[in-house]
């Protein structure tokens, strides 16, 4: 490795550049510390310190006596929805929302819609009204709103406006695969707070902010895996225990907004300086349509605009409009209700068949999932993938400890499949807990 450094910044600026390019391969090893001071003429100090400075940034990692090694990020799960799957399985693990509940676009005519060129406003007037009166209208601070390439986009672009890779960000556990992956993508450190069925930890979530992150993800209301929700007392307590640190970036992805059966609850203290709020569009309009609304303060609202300018520039105004035409239909508030309904209606019934196999599980759950606790979780996947169903367990949606549980996604399910999956989870299980 040709480097020519005389200080420790150097040595790591110059190895932090040939792990950018690709020059240095994740599980690539850098020479040894007595190695490279020899080759360029240092003091073995000094290449020492690079090395922990480019540790500490979560580039390399230290092996002992082995050496360090460029750090590798290839994930241990797969992504939401790129399982396959063949038609002898049923699919629960799949955490779509139902095909025939979102929108035709039978009617969207745009022969006579002009698409805007470069210099026009990036945004569709209209929409961005409907979004500040309708979409964010329980939003109590001032706000500005934008749009994104969805819910995982106006995250990922939102903390790499504000944060670098040695940068920590306290997140769910269990929490959404996607957005783990797209943290991890970046290289930045995750510290873990605990989610279960009586809310979140507050305990490990004092202490992820004690261990100095820098932005926090949470979900208040149908949390993806696990269904779960905040009640109004654990959201007031989070929203205390944020007001202590001011600088710390509030990321919210309230991604079932409008489906919810449960009220949003605003966990942003008003002493937060950065913060957003993003409802996409994917559960009730189409995952494929790419778009999410973001309110957030005016800063992350000019640093946003910085990263779509630095990318792909705006979103598309065909996109923009289709969203429009979508949300305006005389149909749509009642097109709403009917999947808020179905979806509770699902949960309530395989709630039933659970509770009659005494499978352990929560009281109420919303969203499009549901998070069974159980110990033996992926073994019991295992042998269910075996007898035709496909469900995702809890190394999935891990951060940094092992996470026992499975999540079923039940948009699709019929009741005849409820009571048969319920019967078939009765018998594993029991077998499970009594190895």
């Amino acid at each position: 490795m040709n480097i020519r450094a005389n200080s420790a910044q150097d040595i790591q600026d110059q190895i932090r550049s040939r792990i950018q390019t690709g020059q240095l391969q994740p599980g690539d090893y850098l020479p040894s510390v007595r190695e490279l001071a020899e080759q360029i003429g240092v003091n073995r100090n000094t290449v020492a310190a690079a090395y922990k400075s480019l540790v500490a940034m979560g580039l390399v990692v230290s092996k002992g006596r082995l050496g360090t090694q460029v750090k590798s990020y290839s994930p241990s799960r797969s992504h939401e929805g790129f399982q396959s799957l063949d038609k002898d399985h049923v699919d629960l693990a799949h955490g779509n929302p139902k095909r025939e509940l979102l929108p035709s676009l039978a009617h969207i005519d745009l022969s006579s819609f002009q698409s805007a060129l470069y210099g026009d406003s990036i945004y569709h007037n209209k929409l961005l009204k409907y979004a500040r009166k309708k979409i964010f209208s329980d939003i109590p601070q001032p706000f500005a709103v934008d749009f994104c390439h969805g819910a995982v986009d106006a995250i990922e672009r939102i903390l790499t406006a504000y944060l670098v890779p040695s940068d920590s960000i306290a997140v769910e556990q269990p929490g959404f695969i996607t957005s783990i992956c797209a943290i991890e993508n970046q290289q930045f450190k995750m510290q873990s707070f605990t989610v279960s069925s009586e809310g979140i930890d507050l305990k490990s979530l004092q202490q992820a902010l004690l261990a100095n992150v820098q932005a926090i993800l949470i979900t208040p209301r149908a949390q993806n895996p696990t269904g779960y929700s905040l009640s109004i007392a654990q959201a007031q307590q989070i929203k205390h225990l944020l007001s202590d640190y001011p600088n710390v970036l509030v990321l919210v992805d309230d991604h079932f907004s409008l489906l919810s059966a449960q009220p949003y609850q605003h966990i942003i203290p008003a002493s937060t300086k950065h913060w957003a709020v993003i409802r996409s569009v994917s559960k009730y309009l189409s995952p494929d349509l790419r778009f999410a609304f973001v309110c957030c303060d005016a800063e992350t609202s000019e640093r946003l605009h910085r990263k779509l300018n630095a990318g792909s520039t705006w979103v598309s105004h065909i996109l923009q409009e289709i969203v429009y035409r979508l949300i305006n239909h005389p149909q749509f508030a009642k097109n709403i209700q009917v999947a808020q309904t179905y979806y509770q209606a699902q949960h309530q019934q395989l709630l039933q068949y659970l509770q009659q196999a005494k499978i352990p599980c929560a009281a109420q759950y919303d969203g499009l999932n549901i998070w069974l606790a159980l110990p033996h979780a992926e073994k019991i996947a295992k042998v269910l993938l075996q007898r035709g169903w496909m469900v995702r367990a809890g190394q999935d949606f891990k951060v940094d400890q092992e996470v026992a549980g499975l999540r079923i996604s039940t948009a699709d399910m019929t009741e005849a499949q409820m009571q048969q999956f319920c019967q078939q989870l009765q018998q594993i299980y029991e077998v499970m807990v009594h190895l």
